[in-house]
C-alpha cells in the first residue's frame, strides 16, 4: 500500500511551509498548520476536525520538516525560474475541447472528485491546498464556452484566480520526488547532501579547537591536561571519518563520472525528444553532484587525504570485509555451496551490519535527544557559580590585611575547596559530554566503513557486475523454523517496491550423506515471486535435522544448495519482460527454445535463447526450426536491438528506441516486431522527411503513407530518382498514387 504523503500547503491559508514564518506545526489532532495561521487564530478549536483546545499544543512537523528540505534539495537542480517557468505553462493552457487559447479554466467539481482540493480561503482567495491523483497541469482545461457546454452545472474556476500556484507547484515537485521510483542521481544526490552535512559540522567542531573557555582556564592544571588529552582523542577520531567520508566521495565521484559518460553517449544515440529530454535532465543533476563533491573536497582545508591515506584505507576496507564475511559465517546454522569468487555472503553481511548500526544510531539518538534539555541547565548555572566563587576570592584577596589571618586562611580554604569541587562536576560533565560524542563518532565510523565495503565490492556503475545488482534487487536466500517443529530454506523477494515481481525457476536442497532423503526433501518448482512472498522447500521436522544420525548436519552445520533461473520480471513501469541470456532449465533436450548467438573462431556461441512456442506463434518464419535450434546473427546486429526486438516478439509492448529496430526486426524475421514497430513509429509521430528513406529501405509502407502527406509530388520525384533500385512494388505504387493524383 503506497505511504500517504501530507500536502505541504497550509490549508488555512494556502502558503506552502518553510523553515521560517511558515513552519509546519502539527496537533494533537494529528493535522498541521503553519506558524503565521496558529499566531493569529482566536479560537482553538481545530478548524480541521473540530477538536476542541485541538490548537492549544502544537510540535514541529519534523517529518514535514524533512519534505522542506528535499524541496529545497530538488530546486538547487532547477533554473530559479524554474517554478515561475511553470505558472506560465499553466496559464497559457489550451481548451481540451476547442484548444482556443483563452483563460483556462478548471472544474471544480470534477477536481475534487479526483483528490485535488480548490478551497476559498477567509480573505476570498482561492488556494489549492492537496491532490491525491494527479498533477494540476494534467487536468483538462477550458475556455469560458466549452466549460458552460460541458461542464455548466458545476463550478469552475479560471487558472489565474488560484493565488498558491506558484507554492503549489513547488509541492507537485516534492511529491513527485517522493512517489516516483529512486534513481542513481536520487541516491548520489542523497550521499551529496549527507556528505556536506557532517563535513561541515566536523570543520566547524575541529576549527573550535579543545573547548577551554576563560573559566576553564582557571581550573586545575592536571584537571585541564587530562581534560585536553581526551579532546583531542575526539578530534582525532573525527578527523579520520572526515577522511573516511572523502574516501567514499571520490569513490562515488568516480563512478557519477562514468554515469556521466554512459549518458552522453545514449543522448548521441537517441532521437526520442522524450527521452533526450530525460536524459538531459539527469545529466544536468550529475553534473551539479559532481561539482558539488569536488567543491566540498576543496572546502575541507582542515583535513588532507593524501595517496598514502588513500592506500591504507582500501587495505582497511578488504581487511574489514574479510573480518566481517567471517564474523557473519560463524553465525550461520546453514552454510550455503557458492561459486569461488561469489561475493553472496559479502552482500549479507553488509546488510545485516547496516541493518544493525542503524537501529544503534537511531536509539542513541533519540537517546541525546532526550538528555541534552537537561544536561544544559546544571552546566551554565556551574559556570555562574564560579564566577561568583572568583569574585568572592579576589575580595578576600583585597582585604588580607584587614581581617584576622585565621579567618582569611579559613575562607581562602573553603572557597578553593567548593571552586574544586565544581571544577570536577563540570570536567565530569564535558567528559561526560566528550565520551557521548566519542560513541556517537565511532557508530558513524563504523558506518562509514560499510558504505565504502558496499561502494568497493557493490560498485553502482553503468558496467556492473549483473550478479550486484541481483543482490540489490531481486532475491535473497532465508531459513527458518515454523512452528518450533519444522526446517524450511525459502528464497524472498528482496525489492521492497510493491510493484516488482519475478518469474523464477529454482530448486533447493538440504545436502545430506543418505540420497534418498536428499531427494526427499528437495524441491523444484516455477513461481511468480510478488510482494513479501517466498518460495519455499518441503519442510523438514526440525528434530529430525537436529538427530545426527540422520546425516543432514556436518560439522553443526547444514550445507545447502540452490538455483535460481529468473526467468522474467514486472518492472517498475508496469510491464513483464523476459531474460533471454541464461538457456532454459531443459536446455539439454532444446524442446522450448531458440538460441541466437554468433560465431566467434569456428565455435557457435549462444547469446540470446528465446521461447519457441511464442515465437513460432508469433513469427511463421521459426514454425519449421528443428528441435536443435540455433540462429546466426550477423556481426552488424547490435545485441540490446535484437533483445529489444524480442521482447517485442514475446508480447512485451513498451521500448524506448525505435529508428534502429525495423532493420533487425527484419533480418531475424521478427514479424510481430516489425508491425508494433512500424506502428509505433506512426504513433509517436517520428512524421517529418528524414523519416522516408527508412520507411523505403525497410518496406514499412504504413509508416510512409503518413509521411507523404507532409511532402510535395515535387520531393517523392527526386526520391523516385535517387532510390529507385531498392524500391518494393508495393512503394512505387503508393509514390505514382501520391504524384499523379495527390492522394494514394
Amino acid at each position: 500500500m503506497e505511504e500517504t504523503i501530507e500536502s505541504m500547503i497550509c490549508p488555512l491559508c494556502g502558503a506552502i511551509y518553510d523553515m521560517d514564518e511558515y513552519s509546519p506545526r502539527i496537533t494533537k489532532c494529528n493535522h498541521s498548520f503553519c506558524l503565521s495561521c496558529l499566531s493569529n487564530m482566536e479560537d482553538l478549536s481545530c478548524p480541521v476536525c473540530g477538536l476542541e483546545n485541538g490548537m492549544l499544543e502544537t510540535n514541529a512537523n519534523i517529518k514535514m520538516l524533512d519534505n522542506i528540505a528535499i524541496l529545497n534539495r530538488q530546486l538547487e537542480f532547477e533554473d530559479e525560474e524554474f517554478i515561475e517557468q511553470n505558472v506560465e505553462k499553466l496559464l497559457q493552457s489550451l481548451c481540451s475541447s476547442c484548444q482556443q487559447n483563452s483563460p483556462p479554466r478548471i472544474c471544480k467539481e470534477c477536481a475534487e472528485q479526483s483528490g485535488t482540493i480548490i478551497k476559498q480561503t477567509k480573505d476570498q482567495q482561492r488556494v489549492v491546498t492537496d491532490y491525491t491523483a494527479q498533477k494540476l497541469s494534467n487536468f483538462p482545461f477550458f475556455c469560458d464556452e466549452c466549460a458552460n457546454k460541458t461542464h455548466g452545472n458545476h463550478e469552475t474556476v479560471t487558472i489565474s484566480k488560484i493565488n498558491n500556484l506558484f507554492d503549489f507547484l513547488q509541492y507537485e515537485l516534492v511529491r513527485e520526488y517522493l512517489t516516483h521510483e529512486k534513481t542513481i542521481v536520487d541516491m548520489y544526490s542523497t550521499y551529496s547532501f549527507k556528505y556536506r552535512d557532517v563535513l561541515k559540522q566536523n570543520k566547524i567542531r575541529i576549527e573550535c579547537g579543545d573547548g577551554i573557555d576563560e573559566t576553564f582556564g582557571r581550573y586545575d592544571k592536571e584537571l585541564v591536561k587530562a581534560y585536553k588529552e581526551s579532546r583531542k582523542e575526539l578530534e582525532e577520531l573525527r578527523m579520520r571519518e572526515s577522511k573516511l567520508i572523502l574516501r567514499q566521495m571520490k569513490l562515488h565521484e568516480e563512478s557519477i563520472k562514468l554515469h556521466i559518460i554512459d549518458l552522453e553517449v545514449k543522448l548521441k544515440q537517441t532521437e526520442d525528444e522524450n527521452q533526450r529530454i530525460e536524459i538531459k535532465d539527469s545529466l544536468k543533476r550529475l553534473k551539479k553532484i559532481e561539482q558539488e563533491f569536488i567543491d566540498f573536497a576543496l572546502e575541507c582545508s582542515f583535513v588532507q587525504l593524501t595517496e598514502r591515506d588513500i592506500e591504507e584505507i582500501d587495505n582497511e576496507i578488504i581487511v574489514r570485509m574479510e573480518a566481517l564475511e567471517a564474523e557473519y559465517k560463524k553465525g550461520l546454522f546453514v552454510e550455503i555451496e557458492l561459486e569461488k569468487n561469489s561475493k553472496f555472503y559479502k552482500f549479507q553481511a553488509i546488510r545485516k551490519a547496516i541493518n544493525a548500526l542503524t537501529k544503534i544510531a537511531q536509539e542513541y539518538n533519540n537517546n541525546c535527544f532526550e538528555v541534552a534539555d537537561e544536561e544544559v541547565g546544571p552546566l551554565e548555572e556551574r559556570k555562574k557559580q564560579l564566577k561568583i566563587i572568583a569574585l568572592a576570592m579576589e575580595n578576600t584577596e583585597a582585604q588580607k590585611d584587614t581581617i584576622d589571618s585565621a579567618k582569611y586562611e579559613f575562607a581562602i580554604y573553603q572557597f578553593t575547596k567548593l571552586k574544586k569541587f565544581y571544577e570536577i562536576e563540570n570536567l565530569d560533565e564535558c567528559w561526560e559530554c566528550d565520551k557521548s560524542n566519542m560513541d556517537a563518532t565511532e557508530i558513524t565510523v563504523k558506518i562509514v566503513f560499510l558504505g565504502l565495503m558496499h561502494a568497493t565490492f557493490f560498485p553502482t556503475t553503468p558496467g556492473a557486475d549483473v550478479e550486484n545488482l541481483v543482490y540489490e534487487s531481486f532475491l535473497k536466500l532465508g531459513l527458518g523454523v515454523d512452528d518450533e517443529s519444522y526446517f524450511r530454506l525459502f528464497l524472498i523477494r528482496n525489492n521492497e517496491n510493491s510493484i516488482v515481481e519475478i518469474g523464477i525457476r529454482y530448486y533447493l536442497k538440504v545436502k545430506n550423506t543418505n540420497e534418498i532423503l536428499q531427494e526427499k526433501y528437495k524441491t523444484e518448482g516455477f513461481v511468480f515471486l510478488k510482494h513479501r512472498e517466498v518460495a519455499s522447500n518441503k519442510y523438514i521436522p526440525l528434530m529430525d535435522v537436529l538427530n545426527l544420525k540422520n546425516g543432514w548436519l556436518n560439522d553443526e552445520k547444514c550445507t545447502v544448495e540452490y538455483g535460481v533461473q529468473v526467468e522474467s520480471i514486472l518492472g517498475y513501469d508496469g510491464i513483464w519482460k523476459f531474460n533471454f541470456y541464461d538457456e532454459l532449465f531443459d536446455c539439454k533436450q532444446k524442446q522450448n527454445m531458440i538460441s541466437f548467438g554468433k560465431k566467434i573462431n569456428s565455435n557457435y556461441k549462444s547469446i540470446l535463447h528465446s521461447h519457441k512456442q511464442v515465437l513460432i506463434h508469433n513469427c511463421p518464419h521459426y514454425s519449421g526450426s528443428t528441435t536443435e535450434s540455433h540462429v546466426l546473427i550477423p556481426d552488424d546486429v547490435v545485441l540490446s536491438d535484437l533483445e529489444a526486438c524480442l521482447q517485442i516478439a514475446h508480447g512485451v509492448k513498451e521500448v524506448s528506441w525505435l529508428l534502429e529496430l525495423p532493420e533487425v526486426a527484419q533480418s531475424q524475421h521478427l514479424t510481430n516486431a516489425s508491425h508494433f514497430i512500424e506502428e509505433q513509429l506512426i504513433w509517436k509521430e517520428y512524421n517529418n522527411e528524414k523519416r522516408i528513406l527508412l520507411a523505403i529501405q525497410h518496406n514499412l509502407s504504413r509508416f510512409l503513407a503518413v509521411l507523404l502527406k507532409s511532402v510535395t509530388p515535387e520531393y517523392i520525384l527526386e526520391i523516385i530518382r535517387e532510390y529507385e533500385c531498392i524500391l518494393s512494388l508495393e512503394i512505387k505504387k503508393m509514390i505514382v498514387a501520391k504524384v499523379l493524383y495527390g492522394r494514394y
